[in-house]
């Protein structure tokens, strides 16, 4: 425990000069990825068999025997100074600015800090818990912000680096020179390994001040939460001995101090594929976008009946390619053949690949291109763009690409890939044909239906040729069924779905109207009709 007391962090952070990043303006939601990536990270702890003697020195010693694995306690103290209106730090002026400092861990000691505003005293005082704690204690002009935050970094992290409490550094934009220089000063004396991320502020630190800097260390320009999480911790574990760090595996959770400090962790996101979603529910998920582009589709039919021909294909005979992209036919056109699929895409990027937020969006997209005219195959390509992003990233990571470049590489590349192979393999025709075959089969009229069914059979074999009457009641009868027996979900809503592919009103949904939906209104009315008061009667 005393080993893994000393391999904790401190984060000093800012919004950024240019904040052209994502995350910048939470400082909880990055305080708290950072903090469960690191918990993340494992050391196999020195021998407890030791002598005394060799206990005495330092604990993270790499020449020690091992023994068990342990986490890492994740962030010791962290100080984020947010600049209000999601504005960068470039070209303020400081006196007319106002931000917000978040603090974390920064009172453990029951240290209090008076900060006077006004002639008015405010004295913030915070117990140590076990859970990560980001707390906003001051709010007001940007220098007096800086003042309280560098009391802050003198008085209480600097400290810690020196008696060796914090083993590492994560620098966010900070400032190195000025309002965090006691912090770097205290890092490059006792040379524990800094990363973060933020061009300026890091090659100052290291220039000036000689700290030493891991990892894919740099810019900061389009990165977002889960891009910096995983570098800052993967580049510590790099520098730290015996510690090892794999975001595809789930962390062992510890939530007393005992285990090292620090709070839970979340599941990492492409763990969460396994006990994810099924590939129904994403699909149902997608409802109220089937319903508007049915809509949507219906209304444009009805005013520009002379644009489109008919219901099954768009055909456009406009010459002039301004006025094509104009077009009535190419909106619906766009919406009928990609609307759908990126939308089916997006989703279920984004319900097995939750963690990594505006990345996954934009390699879904990107992936969704080549699924034109096929939900299924949106749906395919948004589940295999979740079980890439992870694994590229952290690629990425270890080859120590640049944190910006890294983003690129993940958010574009991935998706792109992805189209690709689906464009070869010819996945997309292969779910269209499928799609296609089951619009047939449900649509089938009862009259070809019947004579399908009978054909082959002469009049002489079958004196009654059945025309198909009594089919309508047959399907009600086995929605009613189905519904009490699990199948709406399962069976008939899919189907309802794939019917509307293109934009079209289902037929199965039809019958799911009559058979369900209306019997539900007839018996919400014959309550409401009966005027019966108590609840039990209409029970």
């Amino acid at each position: 425990n005393l080993f893994l007391s000393k391999m904790s962090v401190a984060v000093l952070a800012s919004s950024g000069g240019g904040a052209a990043t994502l995350g910048h303006t939470d400082p909880t939601e990055l305080l708290t990825a950072i903090h469960n990536e690191l918990r993340r990270i494992q050391f196999s702890s020195p021998n407890n068999n030791s002598s005394s003697s060799s206990s005495s020195q330092d604990d993270d010693d790499c020449s020690k025997p091992q023994q068990q694995q342990r986490v890492c306690p994740g962030i010791r103290y962290a100080l984020f100074v947010l600049l209000h209106g999601g504005k960068g730090l470039d070209g303020v002026d400081p006196n007319s600015a106002t931000a917000t400092l978040y603090t974390v861990g920064c009172d453990n000691e029951t240290t209090k800090i008076a900060t006077t505003n006004d002639d008015t005293t405010t004295t913030t005082t915070t117990t140590r818990s076990s859970l990560l704690h980001v707390e906003a204690i001051f709010e007001g002009a940007l220098t007096k912000v800086n003042e309280i935050c560098k009391r802050f970094d003198s008085e209480i992290i600097a400290p810690s680096i020196s008696r060796g409490e914090t083993k590492g550094l994560i620098s966010i934009s900070s400032d190195p020179l000025g309002v965090n220089r006691a912090s770097f000063e205290a890092a490059a004396s006792h040379n524990i390994p800094v990363t973060g991320s933020g061009g300026t502020s890091l090659s100052a630190a290291a220039v000036a001040l000689g700290v030493s800097l891991v990892g894919n260390a740099g810019g900061s320009v389009a990165t977002t939460t889960r891009t910096r999480a995983l570098s800052y911790s993967y580049a510590l574990s790099s520098a730290w001995c015996n510690a090892s760090y794999n975001p595809l595996i789930m962390a062992e959770r510890k939530d007393n101090d005992d285990g090292g400090g620090g709070g839970g962790v979340e599941q990492s996101s492409s763990s969460s594929s396994s006990s994810g979603p099924h590939i129904r529910s994403v699909l149902e998920a997608c409802l109220p976008s089937f319903i508007a582009v049915c809509l949507a589709c219906r209304l444009l039919e009805s005013i520009y009946q002379d644009t489109v021909k008919n219901n099954d294909s768009i055909h456009l005979t406009i010459d002039d390619e301004s006025d094509y992209y104009n077009s009535v036919g190419h909106l619906m056109w766009q919406l009928r053949y990609q609307a759908l699929p990126t939308v089916c895409c997006v989703v279920a990027a984004t319900s097995y690949a939750p963690g990594h937020g505006s990345t996954v969006i934009m390699s879904a997209v990107v992936a969704s291109s080549v699924c034109s005219g096929s939900v299924l195959g949106g749906l395919a390509a948004g589940w295999v763009v979740s079980c890439l992003v992870d694994r590229a990233l952290f690629a990425c990571i270890r080859f120590g690409v640049p944190a910006t470049m890294t983003n690129i590489l993940v958010a574009g590349c991935v998706g792109s890939t992805v189209a690709l192979v689906f464009a070869m393999a010819q996945i997309i025709p292969a779910l269209i044909m499928f799609t296609n075959t089951i619009r047939w089969v449900v649509r089938m009229s009862a009259m070809n239906m019947a004579s399908h069914l009978s054909s082959g059979w002469s009049s002489a074999t079958i004196p009654y040729q059945w025309d198909g009457t009594g089919i309508g009641f047959f399907i009600g009868c086995v929605f009613c069924y189905g519904s009490k027996i699990g199948w709406y979900h399962s069976i008939f809503l899919p189907l309802i779905l794939i019917e509307m592919e293109r934009g079209e009103p289902s037929v199965l949904g039809a019958v799911d109207e009559c058979t369900l939906v209306l019997v539900s209104a007839g018996i919400c009315a014959a309550n409401i009709l009966s005027g019966q008061q108590n609840r039990g009667e209409q029970a």
